[in-house]
Formats: structure tokens, sequence, C-alpha cells
């Protein structure tokens, strides 16, 4: 696969992710005001993590440093999937795990929380379009 492959297909994951993240807002502010069920966004949320953790493994296995033909080491993907990178992955999945999960407490304090996520998600997703 070559690297404009790997940009199309990758930014083909960010649309879609960021159209469910938009979905998974609107159903926040929506649980908030009582109009939606607390098992309906629990659902909601683990769909959003499944989809998050799918495209993070397939991001981490299509960027992750490559050896090169020529014997030179790893071509130049390896400044884009490091090990901080990874970590942010990790970090950001689990966060979503857990601050979806706690949904008893006061619904305004938990729709601030979740969006505050849900817009590091967006976040990290531009930085990943920059670097792509």
């Amino acid at each position: 696969m070559n690297a404009s492959e790997i940009r199309d297909e990758l930014l083909k994951q960010h649309a879609a992710l960021r159209e469910q993240i938009a979905r998974t807002r609107n159903d926040v502010e929506a649980w908030s005001r009582g109009e939606l069920a607390q098992l309906q966004m629990r659902k909601e949320i683990e769909g959003l993590s499944s989809a998050m953790l799918a495209h993070n493994r397939r991001e981490e296995e299509l960027l992750s440093p490559a050896p090169r033909s020529d014997g030179a080491g790893s071509d130049s993907r390896c400044w884009i999937m490091d090990e901080r990178h990874r970590d942010e992955h990790a970090e950001l999945n689990t966060a979503l795990t857990l601050k979806g999960a706690a949904m008893d407490v006061e619904p305004a304090a938990w729709e601030f929380v979740m969006k505050q996520l849900l817009e590091q998600l967006l976040h990290h997703m531009d930085n990943e379009e920059r670097a792509f």
C-alpha cells in the first residue's frame, strides 16, 4: 500500500468517526435533557469506543515504521506513529470507556466532561491529518 492509499483510507475513517462523534455529542445532549435512555447512551458510547479502537489499530498497523528496502532503517512513517502516539491512542480510548461508564453523576457535569473528551478526539484527528 503506498502513502497516498494509506492517507486516503485513514481520512475516510476519520470522516466516518467525525460523523459518529457528532451523533454521540447529540445523544449526550439528549441524555442530559432526559430525552434518551441510559442504555441507549451507553450503547452509543460503546459503539464509538469500538470504532475508535478499530481505527487506531488500523492506523498503527499502517503507520508503524517499516523497514526500507535499501537497508537504511525505517521509512518516514516512523515519525507519525511513535510510542507517544500509541500511548495517546490508549489514553483516549481508556478515557472514553471510563467516562462513558460514569453516567451516575449530575447529567450536566457528565455532558460537560463527555463533550470535552469528544473535542479531544476531534483535535487528535486534526493533528494526525496535519501529519499525514
